[in-house]
């Protein structure tokens, strides 16, 4: 196999690892909350009623803030219009900005009214993710930035790859990565340390919520650190699919319980396929182990890790 074609593969790894980011991060927002956006919309629309009174506008004026209504606007459309371009790839760094500034804010209100905050911490992790990776190759804006850059060579060939094996996105793509399992080590310590955040209601169907906790901990602590980071982020999410199931299973609606759960998976989704980038442990031990060295020829690298420096 060239190296024109093993760079071709791994990179693809990485690009599907982001268009699951990417739509995952973007439809959950989107089909949790952002659809009866649009509902609260047309009906604020037909009842004729100030945009300030429309949604987070009340809250906002509330707590002081300037130009309730426009901002109470930006939020509806954040976890709505924004999200769904996110999940489209489409000007995903600049929607991806959007979305994280609204769930930051989002999250400033939850911690100061003593809500459930980590909702809003995923989608800040998430989104913040995108804004420094941005969309990969399956996305509208590659498309369209593919189709500008032949243009402007008028005629001459170039492939694809080789604007995403450019060092840049190496770079950003290995940042990106530490942002993630830093933001999920971040929230594994929200999750436990926060009355609010109600752990131990969170696996509620059977009696096995201990050993979950137990082993969600686990792998959150292995992939914040990026040691054994695929096989610690397959476990986590399907564990924190069973934390859907069982949310159902116990009566909890969309947004309650089972919505966490969905983004914890979201979040983990991800490093299965690009894996933990080359701010980890999983890449120092790879790099240490000598090129030509049987233990290499007959397994292969210790993680297979795609953003591997040649």
């Amino acid at each position: 196999m060239t190296n024109e074609s093993i760079a071709n593969k791994r990179f693809t790894r990485t690009d599907l690892g982001l268009a699951v980011l990417r739509t995952g991060a973007g439809l959950s927002l989107v089909g949790i909350f952002g659809w009866r956006k649009f509902i609260g919309a047309a009906l604020l629309i037909y009842s004729g009623r100030p945009w300030a009174s429309y949604g987070l506008g009340p809250l906002i004026q509330q707590m002081g803030f300037p130009a309730a209504g426009l901002l109470g606007i930006y939020v509806e459309m954040s976890e709505s219009i924004f999200a769904l371009l996110v999940a489209c790839g489409f000007l995903t760094r600049l929607m991806s900005l959007l979305v994280t500034l609204s769930m930051t804010g989002a999250l400033y209100f939850s911690l100061k009214n003593g809500e459930e905050p980590l909702r809003a911490a995923l989608y800040v992790v998430t989104f913040g993710t995108l804004l420094i990776t941005g969309p990969g190759r399956f996305s509208i804006d590659y498309f369209w930035q593919s189709r500008v850059a032949a243009k402007r060579l008028k005629g001459i060939r170039v492939l694809t790859r080789t604007a995403v094996t450019s060092a840049s996105l190496d770079r950003n793509i290995n940042i990106g990565m530490l942002v993630l399992r830093t933001g999920i080590g971040v929230c594994a310590i929200l999750f436990f340390a926060l009355k609010q955040s109600a752990a131990s209601e969170t696996f509620t169907h059977g009696n096995s919520g201990f050993w979950l906790l137990s082993v969600f901990a686990i792998c959150a602590a292995l992939a914040t650190f990026g040691l054994l980071t695929r096989l610690a982020s397959g476990i986590a999410v399907v564990t924190w699919l069973w934390a859907v199931f069982a949310g159902f299973h116990s009566g909890e609606n969309l947004g309650g319980l089972p919505a966490r759960a969905i983004e914890y998976a979201i979040a983990f989704a991800p490093l299965l396929f690009i894996g933990p980038g080359k701010y980890s442990i999983d890449f120092a031990i790879e790099i240490k182990q000598e090129t030509g060295s049987l233990f290499r020829k007959l397994i292969g690298p210790i993680t297979n890790d795609p953003l591997r420096s040649e």
